[in-house]
């Protein structure tokens, strides 16, 4: 919320990505998936 508040750029580019993929029934699902394949790769 703090960087909402001070406007960063970065993280309202974010937000509106997290806040389109939330329209899309698989979207979020398939992001959450691409992330943790990301992570266990590690």
């Amino acid at each position: 919320m703090e960087m909402f508040q001070k406007g960063d750029k970065a993280h309202l580019e974010a937000m509106n990505k997290m806040q389109e993929m939330m329209q899309k029934p698989n979207a979020m699902q398939e992001w959450f998936e691409a992330k943790r394949e990301e992570f266990e790769a590690l």
